[in-house]
This record gives structure tokens, sequence and C-alpha cells, in this order.
């Protein structure tokens, strides 16, 4: 499967694939492949549903988009149980969220203020995306919204995205931060008279210092006075403290009481909260996955319509695939950077196996990519690029032939090919897609050929199979039960009547020319003719015109002599 997303060249596509939330880019990161018509068709109605829904409301399409952006990354899994309060342990208690994952102890009994603060920009955001979302796509993905009592418990702690232990919560710790506010100002009120006394008496300012460096003569006139402390701190100076006295030092001790008092009432209020929040890990669990449906299938529609793509339609398997103007996108792409044409491809297959000719540059391999491409989009869930795209859906799907990978394990690129092969017959007891492009061409083309006749003749025997093999070589076996196809290729009639004789200079002229007169459609190739553009498209590149003549007469040397073989005794 993974040569199949390469050959296609698949992340060109997807990296233009964006959810917005945490958890719609997990979904992206674990690539998808669904097996199932039923669950693709899901994804289809759905897709279409927010298509429809961007198309009729853009501005509230684009403040669904703003509130997925805001969602955070809760604590941990809240389908997973909560740590009950009797079961968790003081490590557990230290670990929370980022600790051993433990069953029933994924989030300890007592959340802290931050990670409550999560669980309230989670909930916010999930009501105003289900607020933007339209009955008929809240409905299938069960997007209901019952949290209120828990979002106002939440937004007694700050309206909007904020949160903090506010007075509101508890008549205990409104008290305590009372008392300490009036502990502080008292504390305070005892400094500034202290350092007042000490200032107006000795001259020594304290306002923002906690001691002077003073030298020892300046010193010795307070020595002894209870409101000053001295240590040495050189041959010739002292250092200086202000003494507070006992009632300080008293109300200091009182203030980290209360201290105390406050942290208590705040770890109350915390578990009052964590409780509300442990209630709700169902809810909040069915809110998580209908905001990552929501997520994804928010950015399937936004490509949906960026790219003109259309749903495609499931047939029963073993439905041969129907294209009509499907494009392939990277090239799509490079081909506008270079301002070439693009031709997409049109074509209904009739038959399981199809063996595909055509020159080099004539366009097998691109209808083989446009065939992967479309296939894997279609059954990752997305819609295709095309203006109709009927399949049916497979469990694998693998690609064999042209490996570029070079030597690995001391296999040559035939032993690699032959490698690739043998793992993708392994999956044909099963409904499989199988594209071999230029399959065995680094090896002589009598026995290529024997290969490709030998394969194609046990695809059409084998009901589970759907193969689609490009190649240059002609001649092969003949199949009741396969189509032999070809690429039109080069129009050398209309090529000559255009060209005049000059070859063009630049390499961007060049390619203008092959694509001008290269006709990328699919036709049936009755006979099996061999197909000779190779020359044609040698001579527009600039090969030597005498290299280009000779060519050509031992082209016409070689028929001559194979249609003299083949004249009956």
């Amino acid at each position: 499967m993974d040569k199949a997303f390469i050959f296609a060249e698949f992340d060109n596509f997807y990296a233009a694939y964006r959810p917005l939330t945490p958890y719609g880019r997990l979904v992206r990161a674990a690539l998808p492949f669904f097996d199932s018509a039923e669950t693709l068709n899901r994804e289809y109605d759905l897709t279409e549903r927010f298509i429809a829904f961007i198309k009729k409301s853009r501005f509230q399409a684009d403040r669904l988009e703003f509130h997925l952006k805001n969602m955070p990354v809760l604590p941990c899994d809240p389908a997973r149980s909560f740590a009950d309060e009797t079961e968790a342990s003081e490590p557990a208690l230290a670990a929370g969220c980022d600790g051993p994952k433990t069953k029933g102890r994924n989030l300890p009994p007592i959340l802290g203020a931050a990670e409550v603060f999560i669980f309230k920009k989670f909930i916010s955001n999930v009501k105003a995306v289900f607020a933007e979302l339209p009955l008929e796509i809240r409905k299938p993905l069960a997007a209901s919204w019952c949290s209120e009592e828990l979002l106002k418990a939440l937004s007694l702690g700050g309206t909007g995205e904020t949160f903090h232990l506010s007075d509101a919560y508890s008549s205990d710790l409104k008290a305590a931060r009372e008392k300490l506010s009036a502990a502080g100002e008292a504390l305070s009120a005892m400094r500034n008279e202290k350092l007042k006394t000490i200032s107006k008496t000795y001259d020594l300012d304290f306002s923002r210092r906690e001691f002077l460096v003073v030298d020892e003569a300046r010193a010795r006139k307070a020595y002894g006075s209870p409101d000053l402390f001295f240590e040495a701190y050189d041959s010739a100076n002292v250092i200086a403290k202000p003494v507070f006295g006992p009632a300080y030092l008293e109300l200091t001790a009182a203030k980290e009481k209360l201290h105390s008092d406050e942290r208590a009432a705040e770890q109350k209020v915390l578990r009052e909260l964590s409780v509300l929040i442990r209630k709700e890990k169902n809810e909040i669990a069915g809110y998580l996955n209908a905001v990552e449906r929501a997520d994804v299938l928010l950015a399937k529609a936004r490509l949906a319509l960026e790219y003109s793509m259309t749903r495609p339609k499931l047939r029963k398997f073993p439905s041969p695939p129907s294209l009509k103007k499907a494009r392939f996108i990277p090239l799509e792409a490079k081909l506008r950077t270079l301002k070439l044409e693009y031709t997409p491809l049109t074509f209904k297959f009739s038959k399981r196996v199809n063996i595909i000719h055509g020159s080099n540059m004539g366009g097998k391999t691109v209808a083989l990519k446009t065939l992967a491409f479309a296939q894997l989009l279609a059954q990752t869930g997305f819609f295709v690029p095309a203006e109709a795209y009927e399949t049916c859906v497979y469990e694998k799907i693998h690609v064999a032939g042209d490996e570029e990978t070079g030597r690995a394990e001391g296999l040559s690129s035939f032993g690699l090919e032959m490698n690739a092969f043998a793992n993708a017959y392994a999956d044909t007891g099963r409904p499989c897609l199988i594209l071999m492009d230029e399959f065995a061409k680094t090896t002589n083309s009598d026995e290529a050929a024997a290969m490709l006749s030998a394969i194609s003749e046990d695809f059409c025997e084998n009901e589970k199979v759907l193969a689609f093999v490009a190649t240059h070589f002609s001649r092969l076996a003949q199949q009741k039960n396969a189509a032999f196809l070809r690429m039109k290729g080069f129009d050398n009639t209309a090529f000559n009547a255009y060209f005049s004789g000059k070859t063009p200079v630049q390499l961007t002229e060049k390619l203008k020319m092959l694509n001008k007169f290269m006709d990328y459609e699919i036709t049936a190739n009755i006979g099996q003719d061999g197909i000779y553009d190779a020359i044609k498209i040698a001579r527009i590149l600039g090969v030597n015109a005498r290299i280009i003549e000779r060519a050509q007469k031992f082209m016409t040397a070689g028929r001559e002599v194979k249609e003299a073989k083949e004249q009956p005794k």
C-alpha cells in the first residue's frame, strides 16, 4: 500500500489537507484507508453537506474555523476513566496526566487550575462549534450540546476563554482571602511605621532595601538599639538590618496560616469542579469525537471546492472504473508552472484486466497514476478531481514495476520488481487492485513478454483482481477476458503540417511541441499493433538528424524482415 501512495504522489496533494484541531491532525497523520462502501458513503454524504454549508454560509463557516482553531488539547483522553478519589495514590496525583496511564488513573481526582482551564476552553469552543453547524450536520455527527450547567460553573472563574479561582466559588475562599488581605495590609503598615522610626532616629533608609552596608563609626551610634541588628561586613563596615519585633513576627506566622487556609479552600473548589467534569466524561468524549469529525470533514469539503472535486460513485465489486475528465493534480500543477496544457483522462474500462500499450512519453504512466490517485482519494474518504468517477472498493491496492529505488539487499531492479509483484500477488485472494507500470522492462523483451502474458492470464482467471498493466511490449498473448488498449500517442500528421522543419531551441518549447501533438486518450488496440513514436520524440528533442535518419532506416529494415518471417510458406 505504501508504494501505491508514493506512485500516486499522494503527499503532494495531502499537504493541502489541513485539519485545524489537534484531533483532526491526528486523523490526518494516521491516513485512514477505508475498505467499506457503507463507511465511505457516509463520509461522502457528510462531505456533501459541509460543501453545501460552506457555499450557503461562508461567514458562518469562517466562524466555525475560528473556533476549531481555538480547540485545545485535553489533558488526557476523556473516553477513558477519570481517577476515583479513593483509588488515586500519591504518585498518581503527582504524575497527573503525564504519568503512567493505568486503568482508572488517567486524571488525578483533583485537577489543577490549568487543567480545569483547558476543559473550560474546550467545552466553550465546543458549544460555539455546535452553534455554527446546521441541524443536518449536527444530527449525524451526534453534535448535541448538554453541558450548560458545567460551563456555567466553570464560568464563575472568568468569562470567555479565561479562568481563575475566583471568590465567587466559595465563601470560605472569599473569607480566607479577605483575612489574607487584611493581614498583608497590617504587616505593611507595621513595616512602614518601623522603617519611618528608624529613618527619623538613625538616618538609615530601608524603604527599598532589606539591609544596608554602613561604616562602623556611623553604626556605633545605634549599637544596642532594639530596632536594628548589626553583623560584621569587613574591617571598616557592618551590615545593618531592621528589627520589626515580636508582634510583626506573630502576624507573619498568622498570615502563613491564612495562606494554608486559602490553599485548602482552593483545593476544595478544584475538587468540586473536578467532580463536575468527571461526571460529564462521556459527554466530553462525545464532543471530542464530533469536533474531530467536523474538523476533518470541513477540511475535505474545502479541498473539494478548491480543486473542483466530485463525489465518487461506488459500484459493486468487481466493477471496472470509469473516469470522466479525471485530473492527476500533481502533474496538472507542474504543467501549469510550465504553461503547458493538461489533458484529463476520460475512459470507461469494461474488463477486469487491462493491458495499456503506448510509446514513451505517451501517457501510459500518467494514466496509471491518475487511476491510483483517484482510487486512493476515494478510499481515504476524499472526493475526486474529475467530472465523474465510478469505481468499486478494494481491500488492497498495489503497484509493481519500474523500480526507482536502486539496489536493496543485493537485488537488481528486476529483482526488486519481482519482489514487489510477489508481495502484491500474496493479496490476490481478496478484492485487490494491482497497477503495473513498465513491468520487467529491465530484462530481455522475450522473457518480459512471457512474464506479462502469464500474469495477465492468471489475473483473468482470478475474479478478486482488477489489474492495469502499462507496457511498451507488444505481441503479448491474447486473453479473451483482457482488454488490450493503447494511448493514441503522437499525431505525426498534425505535427508535420505545423512544424515546417524547424526544431525549437529551448527545452520548454520542445516540451510544448510534444504536449501539443501528443494525444493522451486511451483507445482500443485492435490487433495490438506496435506504436512507434520514440524516433519522432527524439527528433523534437534535438537528436542529430543523421542519427534520426539512420534509425528510421533500421526500423524499416526490421519491419520488412519481420513481415517476411510471418508470410505463410
